[in-house]
């Protein structure tokens, strides 16, 4: 593969300045590069092409003014807030917004689209995780590529949320793997004695689906029978970056959208009551450093029985984030308060989960906040068991776990997967559930 790159739009990949959000080879927790917070670096949040440079995967670099004859070109462009190199354009400001996204086809050289007309080169188009928006930024983006004369056949959609037929790439499974190289060690074996604890629910920033589980678990007095936290941490723009802030009992949760406590029939007195009951903590490590993803607070797994990951969203396509993939490199089950057909991905990826065991219905349920509250009302059931079931519970869990951490550090064909879809040498190939 040879990636092409122009030092006007992009840091060009060397081995001492490839970061992400969550590793690099020094083993220093690095600040995401794609939100503004450091000069090196390059693009966003767990991107397949920093796996890919990490990994043992050859590939080759060219600049934009050096092509001559070559062919299979790939052009990377990431239509972020904080692209390197458009966040000094003009007009950049008008890219923060999902619909004006398709703007940074403006800033594809015209020799990058000529070669793609001569389909020398195939355009990559990486949509960050966390994006929103995703029907209008597929319709906008495939507008513009014809509006531009980039070929349909010339350019890919990659994305760590699994959207249509936009390339899907499990970003947090490969930089997890990653920082258990260079981080903490994963639990090496499941407990089948007696716990402390009946689950873990951490919750670093306030969301509405994360309010209603917590608030479920603190009323019906649970959040004692877990290491549960609830931190009301909340991103706020200072008119230049989000910065962490608290948000108080009246404010809305932190999050594109945002349900009100009508859609949670959830009566504010209770949140406002749960509000100035907290926060809550389940360690002693800062509100920054529960954000490393690299660190395994060993205790909130071996100690623990399940885990209840709220994760990231709720919305309609599936992303898999740290939150999911730490209790299955530390050998623990779970319920995830996500988005729909998660377990259905977590299946497809090969992972396996506890259908037999527990009720799974709820990754099926459509409706966001049905969804979530069909997981707690499972998440209830499992929190108010006896030590006892739970042991025996393990030990019949404990086949499904181990395959799961085995196969998480199991080598798998996701790359070469990538390389096939790129440049559809096999169109029949399912590259998902190789």
């Amino acid at each position: 593969m040879m990636f092409v790159f122009d030092r006007a739009l992009h840091t060009v990949p060397d081995e001492g300045n490839i970061h992400t959000g969550f590793y690099h080879e020094k083993n220093q927790y690095m600040s995401n590069v794609a939100a503004g917070t450091i000069e090196s670096g390059m693009l966003g949040h767990g991107s397949l092409f920093i796996d890919i440079f990490k990994s043992s995967t050859p590939y080759e670099t060219i600049l934009t003014d050096d092509i001559t004859d070559e062919t299979d070109l790939l052009y990377l462009i990431e239509p972020w807030y904080v692209f390197n190199g458009i966040k000094e354009k003009a007009g950049f400001e008008d890219i923060a917004n999902p619909r004006s996204w398709d703007a940074t086809l403006d800033f594809i050289p015209e020799k990058i689209i000529q070669l793609a007309k001569e389909k020398r080169l195939i355009v990559l188009l990486h949509i960050p995780e966390f994006t929103t928006g995703l029907k209008l930024i597929d319709s906008n983006l495939k507008k513009r590529c014809r509006k531009v004369g980039l070929p349909e056949s010339q350019f890919r959609f990659i994305s760590g949320i699994k959207y249509k037929d936009w390339y899907y790439w499990p970003g947090f499974e490969y930089s997890q793997l990653v920082n258990h190289m260079f981080g903490d060690k994963p639990v090496q074996e499941v407990n089948l004695e007696c716990r402390n604890k009946k689950y873990t629910c951490l919750n670093r920033i306030d969301k509405g689906h994360r309010r209603y589980v917590a608030v479920n678990l603190w009323e019906r007095g649970l959040d004692k029978d877990g290491y549960f936290s609830y931190s009301f941490g909340k991103f706020k723009f200072d008119g230049s970056n989000y910065v962490l802030g608290e948000t108080t009992w009246d404010e809305a949760p932190g999050e594109p959208r945002a349900f009100s406590h009508d859609d949670w029939e959830m009566p504010v007195a209770t949140w406002k009551e749960f509000r100035e009951a907290g926060p809550w903590t389940a360690d002693d490590l800062t509100i920054d450093e529960h954000n490393h993803h690299w660190h395994v607070e060993e205790q909130h797994y071996a100690d623990a029985y399940w885990n209840y990951a709220t994760e990231t969203g709720i919305e309609e396509y599936p992303f898999l984030s740290e939150k999911t993939f730490k209790p299955i490199i530390n050998l623990q089950p779970f319920i995830i308060m996500g988005s729909y057909g998660t377990l259905s991905l977590l299946h497809d990826l090969g992972y396996k989960t506890f259908e037999n065991y527990i009720d799974e219905s709820y990754d099926s349920v459509y409706d966001p906040v049905a969804r979530v509250k069909a997981a707690t009302e499972q998440a209830i059931v499992l929190a108010s068991m006896s030590h006892d079931d739970h042991i025996k519970l393990m030990r019949e869990l404990k086949p499904i776990l181990e395959h799961n951490q085995q196969h998480f550090f199991s080598s798998k064909n996701r790359i070469e997967n990538f390389v096939k879809y790129i440049y559809r040498s096999d169109p029949d190939y399912n590259w998902l559930k190789d």
